[in-house]
């Protein structure tokens, strides 16, 4: 009689080789995360719902990863729906998980459960225009508040995903509240003495003490307030000249590659080596106009009679290529002197008559007339133009630094001129409007 045995698998074989292959597949990821965080790689691939999806990534050589690296905010770039992309350090410390860890991972997971119904909206609006919201994020066991921006941002290959940038408040919120509580203390302060004064005129000196104890408290409020304003005009003006020097460096080299190097590669090479060109001297324009605007309230001169004509001559003839190449016609009322800081007021004219020349009609040369009335006590100067216009909804927005309505290939410039103009005034006590 003839026997035969069925050939059994050895599941603790089949379970040995699973778990080799699962080691060897998280080594792989393990390297891929290393690769990306000291910018080894040119782009990753992620396995999505979708299908496989490639991202690329920014070199950590370039000089706005290092900037982002650098910032004291938390910095990321986010997929639509959430997944993070990529952090820097500042953000690894607001959330207290490791770098490694966060990468790959939906930002809903780090946001305080009542805040997570809000991300949706938030995604969705922010891949049309600037969005920023207060939220908590979870901080280890602990609630932080921050603060959010979310904007659209082209994660290469097409693809479009949001950038980012968180702000821990939880200071802000501490003082407000213990601002409150002083606030708090004080009525009940002025409330205990009014009610003694209702009883008896006596307790009336104390009422008057009190209230000038609340009265130097606010002029030390207000001087605290004053010299913040005067450290961050120093901060920013540091900040942008520690820019100064790596930019060099970076822009030197880039001018190099394009003097040997172009038209002895191949055409995209040379579009490459444009780019970085472009890119550093806007980079330099940038940290200049930054330089620009942190020194109105720091560099300006004393207060001297002033030839509003004579500053409106010079401007005008500072823009004199311009104004010939648009055939610009420039006129003005008999204009008065005033007090004020002349190189200022000229620079703020200047301003605004090059934005009137820049954003002309393309079917009419420029007319601009400069006027000048009595309001009162003061004068109210007035640039008027046939130009392009500016739709209501953003008469407030142009005068924040770094704001722009149109594209660099609509219109150059940085989006500064409009922000250090507003200052000027504000600094000769004025305000300016559209």
């Amino acid at each position: 009689m003839r026997t035969a045995r069925r050939h059994q698998k050895d599941p603790v074989h089949d379970f040995e080789r699973e778990l080799e292959e699962l080691k060897a597949q998280l080594g792989e990821a393990q390297e891929t995360l290393r690769a990306i965080r000291q910018g080894e790689v040119d782009a990753v691939v992620a396995s999505t719902a979708e299908g496989d999806r490639v991202f690329t990534l920014r070199g950590a050589e370039t000089p706005y990863r290092v900037i982002v690296e650098n910032i004291s905010e938390g910095a990321a770039t986010l997929l639509p729906d959430g997944v993070i992309l990529y952090a820097n350090g500042a953000f690894s410390n607001i959330l207290k998980v490791p770098l490694e860890q966060i990468i790959g991972t939906r930002f809903d997971d780090y946001v305080w459960e009542p805040d997570r119904a809000l991300l949706p909206a938030l995604f969705e609006k922010g891949l049309k225009e600037t969005v920023r919201r207060e939220i908590g994020l979870m901080n280890g066991p602990a609630l932080l508040p921050v603060y959010i921006s979310l904007r659209r941002l082209p994660i290469g290959d097409e693809r479009i995903g949001l950038g980012m940038v968180v702000t821990d408040i939880s200071e802000r919120k501490r003082a407000e509240e213990e601002l409150r509580r002083a606030h708090d203390e004080l009525d009940a302060r002025v409330h205990e003495r009014t009610g003694e004064l209702k009883e008896a005129n006596a307790s009336l000196q104390t009422e008057i003490v009190e209230r000038r104890r609340a009265q130097e408290d606010l002029l030390r409020a207000v001087a605290d307030l004053e010299r913040s304003n005067k450290e961050l005009q120093q901060f920013a003006y540091v900040a942008s000249h520690d820019l100064q020097e790596p930019l060099r460096t970076v822009a030197s080299y880039v001018d190099l590659l394009a003097m040997k190097y172009k038209g002895k590669l191949d055409e995209k090479a040379d579009k490459y080596i444009s780019y970085a060109v472009e890119g550093a001297s806007r980079m330099a324009t940038l940290i200049n106009d930054l330089l620009a605007y942190s020194r109105v309230g720091t560099h300006g001169k004393a207060f001297t009679d002033v030839a509003m004509a004579e500053v409106v001559a010079k401007a005008t003839a500072n823009l004199k290529s311009a104004i010939r190449q648009s055939q610009a016609v420039i006129t003005q009322d008999d204009l008065p002197v005033v007090k004020g800081d002349e190189t200022q007021l000229g620079q703020l004219l200047q301003n605004l008559l090059a934005n009137a020349v820049k954003f002309r009609r393309k079917d009419a040369p420029p007319r601009i007339h400069v006027s000048a009335g009595r309001s009162g006590a003061d004068w109210v100067f007035g640039v008027q133009d046939n130009g392009i216009g500016i739709e209501p909804q953003f008469r407030e927005r142009i005068f924040t630094i770094f704001q722009r309505l149109h594209t660099r290939e609509e219109y150059a410039g940085t989006g500064v001129g409009l922000a250090i103009s507003k200052r000027i005034v504000e600094r000769h006590g004025g305000r300016i409007w559209v």
